[in-house]
């Protein structure tokens, strides 16, 4: 389970997401809408400052990013 608050894009954008085990997610948009950017961020390639970032119930600072990032 995924739960992000207040994640700033580079672009600027602010996003609020939830996503629950076992469910899926449909990303669609025009070239350059920030598809890529969003996944660069969740997958934690890049730095964006957040609210709240919690993956399974745990703040993602403190899972070891080897282990995120392979179950990602």
């Amino acid at each position: 389970m995924f739960l992000i608050q207040n994640l700033v894009l580079p672009n600027k954008v602010k996003i609020n997401f939830s996503l629950q085990k076992n469910s899926f997610i449909h990303l669609i948009g025009k070239n350059g809408s920030g598809k890529s950017l969003f996944l660069t961020a969740l997958a934690r390639l890049i730095p964006c400052p957040y609210e709240n970032f919690q993956y399974f119930g745990k703040e993602i600072h403190i899972i070891p990013m080897d282990e995120y990032r392979s179950q990602v």
